[in-house]
């Protein structure tokens, strides 16, 4: 479908609510005496707001209708004349209006006898003692010479009423039957309002609190817990402010476009947030706008209306229970109307979502919407991720994490007791080590590289420094493990890295860990490994870590959080320990790991480069 124009988050939202007002002619009046409404409000005093139909503008056409044709060659003389019957009006009106607390007439004008009424609710009086909040009190006025419900409150420290028409001509029908008005003092604002005095609370409105300043009312459509309509009036200002249409609003914020790629393919957009997703026939139909909006809004709508703002969160569908992702936002009040504030649209992604696009707004992979709502899932970047089921979560206290000198850092209990041990990782980058004054530094174990396999040819390759450093390592009695950069792409070649590994070390007793270093390969995107699927680097991964444990040694899993999440299904090798690669102040991984790499700038004795630093929270060298 076309592109829908998108607002601007800041933009205020006014969409009135179905603001047709009846047009139906009278005849009470003859023609030269039509409703002119500046003319109306020269002669009275009374700012009466144009939505008002023409039987409650014929009220002022009444006050006119006492006044003589006069030709022009009198003009000069009945200036004053004029002036006079205004000011006259003016206080006629005052009086009518104080009348009114008494119970007189609100516009002064009585029903002809001719004309036979119906009502709403039929014993009005006997509903008003049914207010339940305080700060409105109710009682019955004969308005225009009908029958109104009459509110009384306090706003902005003025007392304003509110009428809302019981009694109506019977010949009367339509969706424009139902007049509601606020009047202050001299003015009068007509509403279009959808009200119900069979429950008068239903009728009332919020008393609400404006950012600018001051207070207003706001009338609320329900759909069940769903605020779908709010009316927004200024009644400090005597104006409307503005209406908004819940979910006619929302939709202008997601646009759902046709792909034009291959057959049932939606493009969703929604800020920097471009998706694209494989639908049925009938969603994609939807989407192409034949046949109304495949974005749904209502499914788990959770929402708090109070004073000052409305608060609420949904999931977002694309068709009958097509889960796509969870979305919040907020709306606040003001004279100006009512404004969108904060948005957050959270998109389901799919693990298989190829881990280099899934920001990419050029290449749109494509998604599936889900057939259930995701339980608890994993936020990341702004997009939600379902969690593994068989990972351990993770047990750390963020808070304890605290640094030392130099950048290093450590895990406490909270009360000071350090309950991680240091570590590095070494390969022939680092240089010539010196490992006994490593070791006085307070570092307890390096991870050794050991090899590598070339992202070309794949062949493997010793590391130059490997042996020089394993021996400096071990008689100066740190503990030691060793690692091996794969480039495998099937099962025999990770057995093939994991048996390097394995007679690599086979003159020393290295109990462990055994690792696997898989990592996307920046220097070049056409690197061997770098575009297996998911689901082939979980095989050379979990093949490698087998082989390893049937030689009686323990594996270990090296990767950071991108690659965890989206480049392997760690609930395939979940038994086996994970080293992280993070290098934020705390991990933002919600799963459990034995080893944190949290630097490869650090600064240590002994060394005299960069050097990654690595804190144990399980100790992998059993």
């Amino acid at each position: 479908m076309s592109k829908r124009r998108q607002i601007d988050d800041e933009e205020f939202v006014r969409r009135d609510i179905d603001d047709k007002f009846d047009d139906d002619k009278y005849e009470d009046y003859e023609e030269e005496e039509k409703f002119d409404e500046a003319e109306a409000v020269e002669y009275t005093g009374i700012n009466v707001n144009k939505d008002y139909d023409t039987e409650h503008k014929n009220f002022i056409n009444y006050i006119k209708k006492s006044r003589k044709k006069i030709s022009g060659l009198r003009i000069g003389m009945i200036v004053m004349g004029l002036l006079l019957v205004a000011a006259i009006g003016f206080i006629v009106f005052i009086y009518t209006v104080e009348k009114s607390e008494n119970g007189k007439s609100f516009f002064s004008k009585k029903k002809k006898a001719e004309v036979s009424t119906k009502k709403l609710v039929e014993n009005l009086s006997s509903k008003t003692g049914e207010i339940t909040k305080d700060s409105f009190k109710a009682s019955v006025d004969n308005s225009n010479g009908y029958e109104y419900l009459k509110i009384v409150t306090t706003i902005n420290g003025e007392e304003v009423s509110i009428f809302f028409q019981n009694e109506f001509p019977e010949e009367k029908s339509g969706s424009n039957l139902l007049k509601s008005y606020i009047s202050k003092g001299s003015e009068v604002i007509a509403m279009n309002l959808d009200y119900d005095l069979k429950d008068i609370n239903s009728a009332l409105p919020m008393i609400v609190n404006f950012t600018d300043g001051g207070q207003g009312f706001l009338w609320v459509n329900w759909n069940g817990d769903i605020p779908t309509a709010l009316s927004l009036y200024d009644v400090k200002n005597m104006e409307k402010s503005g209406s908004v249409n819940l979910f006619a609003t929302l939709s202008y914020y997601f646009d759902v476009q046709d792909a034009g790629e291959a057959e049932h393919k939606l493009k969703l957009i929604h800020g920097d947030k471009v998706l694209l997703y494989q639908v049925s026939e009938d969603v994609y139909n939807l989407g192409r706008g034949n046949g109304g909006s495949a974005i749904g809004f209502t499914d788990g709508f959770k929402g708090n209306l109070d004073a000052d703002k409305l608060e609420f969160s949904t999931y977002i569908t694309l068709g009958e229970g097509g889960y796509v992702g969870e979305y919040s936002a907020s709306m606040t009040f003001s004279s100006g109307g009512i404004k969108m504030g904060e948005q957050s649209f959270r998109p389901y992604i799919d693990a298989n979502y190829p881990l280099t696009d899934y920001t990419n707004r050029d290449k749109f992979p494509t998604l599936t919407p889900q057939t259930e709502k995701w339980e608890n899932p994993f936020l990341y970047k702004g997009y939600l991720i379902k969690r593994y089921e068989k990972v351990p979560a993770a047990e750390y206290v963020a808070e304890n994490i605290a640094d030392v000198d130099n950048g290093t850092r450590v895990y406490t209990d909270g009360n000071g007791s350090v309950l991680t041990t240091a570590g590095v990782d070494v390969s022939t980058y680092q240089g010539n080590i010196d490992w006994n004054k490593l070791k006085a530094s307070g570092v307890e174990y390096a991870i050794i590289r050991a090899g590598y396999r070339g992202y070309s040819k794949g062949a493997i390759v010793e590391d130059d420094k490997f042996r020089q450093n394993i021996k400096g390592a071990t008689e100066a009695g740190l503990k030691v493990g060793v690692y091996i950069f794969t480039q495998a792409i099937n099962e025999a070649e990770a057995r093939e890295e994991a048996k390097f590994l394995l007679d690599a070390v086979s003159e020393y007793d290295i109990k462990g860990p055994f690792v696997i270093d898989t990592e996307y390969y920046d220097a070049d995107p056409t690197a061997r490994a770098n575009n297996l699927t998911r689901a082939e680097r979980t095989t050379v991964v979990k093949a490698f870590c087998d082989a390893i444990k049937d030689a009686g040694k323990r594996p270990m899993v090296y990767a950071g959080t991108e690659w965890l999440l989206f480049g392997l299904n760690w609930d395939e090798f979940a038994e086996y320990d994970v080293w992280h690669a993070y290098y934020g102040d705390t991990p933002i991984l919600p799963y459990k790991f034995a080893i944190w790499q949290y630097s490869m700038k650090g600064l240590v004795s002994g060394i005299g480069v960069d050097v990654d630093l690595d804190m144990m929270f399980e100790d992998v060298f059993q």
